[in-house]
């Protein structure tokens, strides 16, 4: 009986086995193969040419209403004037953004106008530029109540030109007179990190979620490439210092000193520190138009 039993056993799965094994052949072989294409990239100059998004998307989505106001800018015969114009009219934030907390957002308009502004200025190409540049030129940033970057100090990169090192320091001494107000007593330190400084144009080709890389000669090339704009990383960032640190960016920039931004995939403040020229066109624009 129980070699019978085997004999069934056998007649039973064996033919059945072959049977599943060659649907699952048959599957498999079936299968339709996933390709993977990278699309191109259009050419720089093409870039001018397209089409906004119907529904746009910050930033990536924005960039022919970058490219518009920015050549709209560069073509002017006062480029820097035309900056100062945006600036000067920019620098009141409305309720509603701040009731809605969508401020301070970056919008095309003055992303593309700080690339204007700084355009005149000296842009450095290397990180060789960058360290043998004249002790004049970049300055060190060092402050006892301000964190630094690594990386930073690594690269000899802890340098800006000399307003933003002034700015920085006056941004230092008030945040901590503005924490101690609050606190009652001396506030923890530092009492907030630098994370980025100057960076050459070979640095910033490498930012690869940057739209100012740099990638060509008539690209978008990053304000950083000048010294002239600095960011504060919002890591470790205690809610009380974030909240004195804002109050103070948005007098600066209501003041006609700065024009700063959060960026989000970078969880950071960008904080444009005007040159002196702009500072005092932007000035004078003000005044002619409270």
């Amino acid at each position: 009986m129980m070699a019978i039993a085997l004999i069934g056993a056998g007649l039973f799965w064996g033919p059945q086995s072959e049977v599943f094994a060659k649907r699952k052949e048959k599957t498999l072989n079936q299968r339709p193969v996933r390709v993977t294409t990278t699309k191109p990239r259009r050419p720089v100059a093409e870039m001018r040419e397209w089409q906004p998004s119907a529904q746009p998307v910050h930033p990536s989505a924005t960039k022919v209403e970058t490219w518009n106001v920015y050549n709209a800018c560069m073509g002017s015969d006062d480029p820097l004037g035309k900056s100062a114009e945006f600036f000067a009219s920019d620098r009141k934030i409305s309720v509603l953004k701040k009731i809605l907390g969508k401020w301070p957002l970056d919008t095309p308009a003055r992303f593309a106008s700080e690339l204007c502004a700084v355009d005149a200025l000296k842009h450095y190409e290397t990180l060789l530029d960058i360290t043998s540049a004249p002790k004049d030129e970049l300055v060190s940033v060092d402050h006892p109540w301000v964190g630094q970057n690594d990386d930073l100090v690594r690269d000899q990169r802890y340098v800006a030109s000399p307003w933003v090192r002034d700015y920085i320091r006056q941004l230092a001494n008030r945040t901590f007179e503005e924490l101690r107000d609050r606190a009652d007593g001396a506030p923890t330190l530092p009492l907030f990190v630098v994370s980025s400084l100057v960076r050459s144009k070979d640095i910033q080709r490498k930012q690869w979620n940057s739209p100012a890389r740099c990638e060509t000669e008539n690209a978008l090339c990053s304000s950083h490439t000048t010294g002239s704009t600095f960011d504060i990383t919002l890591k470790d960032l205690s809610g009380e210092h974030n909240a004195a640190l804002k109050k103070i960016l948005a007098r600066d920039r209501e003041s006609g000193k700065i024009s700063f931004i959060l960026e989000p995939r970078g969880n950071h403040y960008h904080i444009f520190v005007f040159p002196p020229e702009l500072a005092a066109r932007v000035a004078e624009f003000a005044a002619q138009h409270p």
